[in-house]
């Protein structure tokens, strides 16, 4: 074996050395909106990694962030090196393989993401935010998580209650009404297992038209049952079904759009800073060169958020809290104020940038990012907050006191051929209630003589032990109750013997106390 003496470390491209690097196929917009304050890192993609499908994530809500997320909620995946808004649908993996769909994300432990995306190896990283904006308040990183594995056939499914009432039995069986809405749901669902709220278990045989029978509705069923239902039972179904995964990608393209210019605000110990305050009270804008700039932009004084205003948008500028006229991103002078309710939606800045955000995943919403170029999808909330109005409210989802009759049912009549051919031991032993009394409560019982004597000596035997019994019981309780008396007198006697007791006791100690306290003062 050969030994160099030398070693030759690998090293890159030492500080100062520039090299030059060419791209085809890169947007005219990336080139002239150009910011060389904002570095980009440049990296390469495998071939397998730019096909579009779905991934599965795991997934952990951060320990920081306030809330739990919404199932559905749009979030921005940055995984690798792209970074995309898209839909995620959680779901957690029960004992039998089976996908279950998550309403929230857990609190505290990780849950499964399903999203539609482009391609990334497993192992790879993920953070998810909610919003773009650093500056927005309370602004936190929302997930974090690793991609598990691409699989384009994942299946996730929810609980599916139907509920369905009886319009005619007959024997056990039922026609059903009001579970399905047509004649293919109900075809869709033959051959499931029912139940009544009494617990009677049955099978959804065969959907019915509309005239089929007297009363059939659309989407009515027969079905049999172990036993013979009442029409006052109510029949549901419990089935799990498929949850589809939107299909919604939408890259982040900020760097296609011109770069908002802001002004960075000045350090406390400055000299202009006061000047700037002052030009900020008087309505003026922050001084630029020494020189205010006037914000000549309509305005109306407003404490809080009043609704939309068409052409207007609220938000805090240099003449205080209210409403501005909106003049797009280089309207107001100086650093651009951060819009909290736009009353229009925003112009797009580059209709390239829109096209290829609505070519990548469907229509975006909102006005956040609009300044760089990108529009976002808007969740319900920002959606609701937006238009000013709450979440629905259904009066059949509220709690209300529930008032239930008791339920009475009918006697157990077991057949006459029945009863005699069940053996003695499974025979109903009840006896039928009688019109008249029987011989024996008729008749009359005539003592004999001898018989009379012994009757007569049983009853003064009774009498004699039932006295004594009364005497034994008496006894008893005057003994007990002397007893108490005394275990009452004890236990007074023991408890001030123990507080005499303890009283010397702690006397003696502080007497103990002096005196070594008095011979550490003499020595």
């Amino acid at each position: 074996m050969r030994v160099f003496p030398f070693s030759f470390p690998v090293q890159g491209h030492r500080p100062g050395v520039y090299i030059r690097l060419r791209f085809t196929g890169v947007p005219c917009e990336l080139v002239n909106n150009f910011d060389p304050r904002t570095p980009l890192l440049l990296g390469g993609l495998q071939r397998s990694e730019e096909a579009p499908g779905y991934m599965q994530l795991r997934l952990k809500r951060h320990r920081w962030f306030p809330k739990v997320l919404k199932n559905r909620d749009p979030l921005v995946f940055s995984i690798g090196w792209r970074r995309f808004q898209s839909i995620p649908v959680f779901a957690i993996k029960d004992n039998n393989e089976r996908h279950r769909m998550l309403k929230y994300s857990p609190e505290h432990m990780h849950c499964l993401a399903s999203v539609w995306g482009p391609m990334a190896p497993p192992g790879t990283g993920v953070l998810a935010v909610q919003k773009l904006g650093g500056d927005a308040a309370h602004w936190r990183i929302a997930a974090t998580g690793v991609v598990l594995q691409l699989d384009a056939s994942v299946r996730v499914v929810k609980k599916l209650k139907l509920v369905g009432t009886p319009f005619k039995i007959h024997r056990h069986t039922a026609f059903i009404n009001g579970m399905f809405n047509s004649r293919l749901e109900a075809a869709k669902f033959e051959g499931a297992s029912i139940r009544t709220v009494s617990g009677i278990r049955g099978t959804i045989k065969k959907a019915l038209g509309s005239g089929a029978q007297a009363g059939a509705r659309d989407g009515a069923y027969r079905a049999t049952f172990e036993d013979k239902p009442l029409l006052s039972d109510v029949v549901f179904l419990r089935a799990w079904v498929q949850v589809e995964v939107p299909k919604f990608y939408n890259p982040v393209t900020n760097l296609l759009a011109p770069q908002s210019m802001q002004a960075r605000a000045p350090k406390p110990g400055r000299k202009d800073a006061a000047a700037d305050d002052v030009a900020m009270v008087e309505g003026q804008g922050p001084l630029e060169n020494g020189v205010a700039a006037v914000d000549d932009r309509e305005f109306v004084p407003a404490a809080k958020f009043c609704g939309r205003r068409p052409g207007f948008v609220f938000t805090t500028g240099p003449r205080g809290l209210g409403y501005y006229e909106d003049r797009g991103p280089s309207a107001a002078p100086g650093k651009k104020p951060t819009p909290l309710v736009s009353g229009a939606s925003a112009p797009s800045v580059n209709g390239a940038v829109a096209n290829g955000a609505a070519a990548g995943g469907g229509a975006a919403g909102a006005a956040e990012g609009a300044s760089a170029g990108w529009v976002a999808m808007r969740s319900v909330a920002d959606l609701r907050r937006e238009a000013g109005v709450g979440a629905p409210r259904n009066s059949d989802s509220l709690y209300r006191p529930i008032e239930r009759r008791p339920k009475v049912f009918n006697p157990l009549r077991i057949p006459a051929s029945l009863q005699a051919a069940l053996p003695f031991q499974s025979k109903p032993k009840l006896e039928a209630k009688r019109k008249r009394k029987t011989l024996e409560q008729r008749r009359a019982v005539v003592l004999e003589p001898e018989e009379r004597k012994k009757v007569s000596l049983v009853a003064q035997l009774n009498a004699i032990r039932n006295a004594k019994a009364e005497k034994r019981a008496a006894q008893r309780a005057r003994y007990e109750a002397k007893a108490a008396k005394k275990a009452e007198e004890e236990e007074a006697w023991r408890a001030k013997y123990n507080k005499e007791e303890r009283k010397k006791r702690y006397v003696e100690q502080g007497m103990a106390e002096k005196r070594k306290a008095k011979k550490a003062r003499e020595g």
